[in-house]
C-alpha cells in the first residue's frame, strides 16, 4: 500500500484528484485520502477493523456474480455453501449530505504546478449521480457532443486557432454525487489565453442547447455502441465478475 502512494505522489492525475479532495465540503468523504500510508494507517488496530466490520459488513450491502465454466446446479451449492455464513444485519445504504461542493462559493479557478510539463486547461462541474438515468445515458450523449472531433466541433475550433491538441469529456459518477469534466490539452498560445479556450467552451454549450438533437446524433451512438459491444474483446474473469457485482448495485439497489 505505501509503495503505491509513494508511486502517485509523482502522478499528476493523482495529484489533480487530492486538490479536488481538498476543495470539498468539509466533512464530506469526498475530502478523504484516496490511499494510505505507512503512517496513516499504522494507527488502525484490531479494534479498529472489528468496527468497521460490525458497521458495514451485511449481506444486503453486497452483490456477489461468480463466473464459472460449473454446472449451474453445482456452481449454486458451491455458492451457498461459502457465503450463507454472512449474516444480514440490514444496515441501511449510507446518504452523504449535502452535496460535494455545496456551499463552497463556485466557480472557483485553481492553478496546480504539475510534476511533467504540460499545459491542461480542466473545467469540472458539479452533478447529480448517473445511477438513476442508467437506461437513457444523457451524460454518455453530453460527453460525445463535447468529445467530438469532427468538422464544427469545440476541439476543431480550438485547434484552428492554435490553442489546443486534445480535448476529452467524460462524467464521473458515484452512487452519492456526480462530477462532469472536460479536460483540454493546451498549447503555449492556448494557455496564454486559457480564458478565451473556457468562452469558446461556453460558447459551444449554449449552440448545443439552441439545438435540438438530431435522431441521426442517437443512431450514430446506438451504432457506435453496437459496434464495440460485438468486437469487445474477452476480459480477464475476475474483471468480469468484479463489474458484474459494481453493476448489481445500481440495477439491483438495496
Amino acid at each position: 500500500v505505501h509503495s503505491e502512494h509513494v508511486k502517485n505522489i509523482k502522478s499528476d492525475m493523482w495529484r489533480k484528484n487530492r486538490v479536488m479532495e481538498f476543495l470539498s465540503a468539509k466533512n464530506h468523504p469526498r475530502t478523504k485520502f484516496s490511499t494510505g500510508t505507512k503512517d496513516t494507517l499504522a494507527s488502525v488496530d484490531r479494534a479498529t477493523l472489528l468496527k468497521f466490520h460490525k458497521d458495514h459488513y451485511s449481506a444486503n450491502q453486497m452483490k456477489l456474480a461468480v463466473l464459472s465454466n460449473m454446472d449451474l446446479s453445482e456452481l449454486e451449492a458451491m455458492v451457498t455453501q461459502k457465503f450463507q455464513a454472512i449474516k444480514n444485519t440490514k444496515r441501511e445504504k449510507q446518504k452523504y449530505k449535502p452535496p460535494p461542493y455545496q456551499g463552497l462559493h463556485l466557480p472557483r479557478e485553481i492553478f496546480i504546478k504539475p510534476i511533467k510539463e504540460s499545459y491542461e486547461l480542466d473545467l469540472v462541474f458539479a452533478g447529480p449521480s448517473k445511477d438513476d438515468f442508467y437506461r437513457s445515458k444523457p451524460a454518455g450523449l453530453i460527453t460525445f457532443l463535447l468529445g467530438h472531433e469532427g468538422y464544427g466541433s469545440l476541439l476543431s475550433q480550438l485547434k484552428r486557432k492554435g490553442y489546443a491538441t486534445a480535448l476529452s469529456a467524460g462524467y464521473y459518477s458515484t452512487h452519492y454525487a456526480g462530477e462532469f469534466h472536460v479536460s483540454v490539452d493546451l498549447t503555449q498560445d492556448g494557455y496564454a489565453n486559457y480564458k478565451e479556450v473556457i468562452e469558446s467552451f461556453f460558447a459551444y454549450t449554449t449552440l448545443l442547447k439552441k439545438q435540438s438533437l438530431s435522431k441521426s446524433l442517437f443512431d450514430e451512438i446506438k451504432t457506435m455502441a453496437d459496434i464495440e459491444y460485438t468486437f469487445k474483446e474477452p476480459r480477464e474473469g475476475g474483471r468480469v465478475a468484479s463489474f458484474f457485482a459494481r453493476k448489481m448495485h445500481v440495477l439491483t439497489p438495496l
